[in-house]
């Protein structure tokens, strides 16, 4: 599943200003942490 450009600049935002660390943010958003550090390198879906 390709998770869209906006939702993963949303999750990032959403981590910056709530200070949160990557394993809360995979619960808040029911990501994989794993996807989130693939989308740290590069937001943009392939």
């Amino acid at each position: 599943m390709t998770y869209p450009l906006k939702f993963r600049q949303k999750v990032f935002a959403v981590k910056e200003k709530y200070g949160l660390t990557f394993e809360q943010t995979s619960e808040r958003f029911d990501v994989p942490i794993r996807t989130l550090f693939r989308w740290q390198k590069s937001l943009n879906p392939v």
